[in-house]
């Protein structure tokens, strides 16, 4: 009955009810909005923190360039190429700098060299091809004739390696990138190391001493080279280290040089079985799994508490692992032998995935490099690559990767290469959103000569269209909750405080203050239900088309997101993440909550006013 006569006090101003309830209405969806948009961006932003990461990369600049020549015995003239000059080699620690928050600190990784002669590198076919190869051959050859090796027609009397049978022909020799070649003589013999063969001279035709027509020739390798490094990038000195021949005399091979020309010998056979390694803080800062160019075919990445601690696990190429039978939670043995601080794996690896010629295996001391450290690792991982061709950045083949500190023998006597911070070799990961913040401190610390990139993979453009988004919600936050609470003091006014009288009238004819309340409120709080549950609908479909506008306008590249096995499905767990900050119910909810909640606190302050009033006095009082 109270209600009844609540609902039609209401319904004799019609106008104004309806304005009340559009203005109500529309105030909750604009709280909605507000809300649903702001809960959305604090999601989006915490949830997109775990899809990207921020990669930086280090490459020192060259301070001058040279002009180096080649020697050509074919045109007889120089060819001349540009090579990068530096002055010094900077050390990593330049980066360690007030203001930079790593979350993976710059380091200038090498790559390890581990020997496994018992591993299976390609197919059958491919295995054959890899170990029939014959990149350096080394072998004691006697000249028909004394003269210059330009070329040089000689007997081969012995091999020491090669899968070629030369032993007993007769073949040109070419000393081919020396202006000045070395000159051999007659009824000698010489050991030396022989490349694969060529056209002689650009292909014109040679006749030998002995008669013979010869259109090809054997190039003179390098032989006993050393380019052992010190830690600080010092190359140990060693004034014989391009011996490129040596005559042969009896017990030749037991002494030092000797001994060193069968280390030559063995080169290619541990070349030939040798996988790269390569140990880092954490897989993303490699650049081809940053790009998702590289991603996990089965089994699980390496943890954060793994690297740290430095534990023996490693994850492994599909391809290696078909190949040989591994699968997750197997272990294999990893003989490390050299460090290489010069490029990144694949910069000296051939085809074939086994390590090509760029740096020599004999150190200063005319003696092979010795295993430095011995482990069994466990397969945690198994990667698959996007992309077949090798780049400086790639991945080489078969390689494997393993936590940094899990090598734990000093590799500083077995460094066989070294070189300047290069993009491929120096990298570091910095929290997302921070790249502003870092190049400002870094351009304080006033160092020239390097030059740092940043990959956040479209990170910092997502974010800006979530701030954006926020400042749009925080607009219809304040806007919402200050309009509605204009039109609930303007309504309650109309509604509650212009109704005195018929209070007074009410408590005269005997009703109680309790039902008084229920009298002048019912009705109003009716139309403010079905105006704020009108209002909280249409927030959150409004919302939720916000929010997928936005998303379809965003822009966001996930070259450099993590954790997922490709580019779809990548996307896909974008996509899904944008889907779930679309599911608006929660935000309305709170919004219909709080403008019901303000309703009441409103309309019965305004009514306790009415109440504390006297019913004579306000019958009393003139008319409105």
């Amino acid at each position: 009955m109270m209600m009844r006569n609540s609902i039609k006090q209401i319904l004799r101003t019609p106008l104004r009810t309806v304005l009340f309830f559009l203005l109500i209405g529309g105030s909750t969806a604009l709280l909605a909005v507000g809300i649903n948009l702001w809960s959305v961006s604090v999601q989006g932003i915490e949830e997109f923190e775990k899809l990207f990461t921020t990669l930086g990369t280090v490459e020192q600049k060259p301070d001058s360039t040279e002009v180096v020549d080649m020697w050509d015995a074919g045109t007889q003239e120089y060819t001349y190429m540009r090579k990068n000059q530096y002055s010094q080699w900077m050390d990593e620690s330049v980066l360690d700098f007030e203001g930079a928050d790593y979350t993976v600190a710059p380091r200038k990784r090498p790559f390890f060299g581990a020997y496994m002669p018992d591993a299976v590198f390609g197919t059958e076919a491919e295995e054959l091809d890899r170990l029939n190869q014959d990149w350096i051959m080394v072998v004691e050859v006697c000249p028909l004739e004394t003269g210059p090796a330009n070329p040089l027609e000689v007997e081969v009397v012995n091999k020491l390696n090669g899968m070629e049978d030369l032993v007993g022909r007769t073949i040109l020799i070419c000393d081919h990138h020396n202006p000045e070649p070395i000159v051999l003589q007659e009824g000698e013999t010489y050991v030396l190391s022989l490349g694969t063969s060529m056209k002689v001279h650009s292909g014109t035709v040679c006749r030998g001493v002995s008669g013979r027509e010869y259109d090809y020739e054997y190039y003179i390798g390098a032989g006993i080279t050393s380019f052992q490094y010190l830690e600080d990038g010092t190359r140990l000195e060693d004034p014989d280290r391009n011996i490129t021949y040596e005559a042969v005399t009896p017990d030749f091979y037991e002494t030092k040089d000797g001994k060193a020309w069968m280390e030559v010998a063995r080169e290619q056979e541990m070349l030939t079985n040798t996988v790269s390694v390569q140990p880092v803080d954490k897989t993303g800062v490699l650049t081809m799994f940053s790009k998702k160019e590289a991603y996990l075919d089965s089994g699980r990445d390496i943890s954060a508490k793994e690297y740290q601690e430095g534990k023996d696990v490693c994850l492994i190429s599909s391809k290696f692992a078909q190949l040989n039978d591994w699968k997750v939670g197997d272990s294999i043995e990893l003989p490390l032998y050299f460090a290489n601080y010069r490029n990144a794996p694949a910069r000296n690896f051939m085809p074939d995935g086994s390590i090509g010629i760029g740096f020599s295996l004999i150190n200063a001391d005319k003696e092979f490099y010795q295993i430095f450290d011995r482990d069994s690792y466990e397969i945690v991982g198994i990667y698959n690559t996007k992309v077949q061709e090798q780049s400086e950045y790639g991945l080489a083949k078969n390689e494997i990767i393993i936590p940094y500190k899990s090598v734990t023998n000093s590799w500083a006597k077995n460094i066989v290469d070294n070189g300047p911070m290069l993009a491929a070799t120096t990298s570091f990961e910095i929290p997302n959103g921070e790249i502003d913040s870092f190049m400002e401190a870094w351009e304080k610390q006033g160092i020239d000569g390097l030059e740092i990139k940043f990959y956040d993979g479209g990170y910092n453009e997502l974010k800006e269209g979530i701030q954006n988004r926020q400042v749009m919600a925080y607009i219809f936050l304040v806007g919402g909750g200050v309009t509605t609470f204009l039109i609930l003091l303007l309504f309650c006014h109309l509604f509650i405080a212009k109704q005195e009288k018929r209070t007074a009238i009410e408590r005269s004819l005997g009703m109680r203050k309790g039902k008084c309340i229920v009298s002048m409120l019912s009705g109003l709080m009716l139309i403010v239900l079905i105006g704020v549950a009108a209002g909280g609908v249409s927030g959150y479909y409004l919302s939720k088309d916000i929010v997928i506008n936005t998303r379809n306008v965003t822009y966001y590249d996930n070259t450099f997101s993590k954790g997922h096995q490709d580019e779809e499905s990548t996307k896909d767990i974008l996509k899904e993440t944008l889907k779930k900050q679309a599911d608006t119910e929660k935000g309305s909810a709170a919004a219909m909550g709080f403008v019901v909640a303000i309703s009441c606190a409103i309309s019965v302050i305004y009514t306790r006013k009415n109440l504390k009033k006297e019913p004579l006095y306000l019958l009393s009082g003139p008319e409105e």
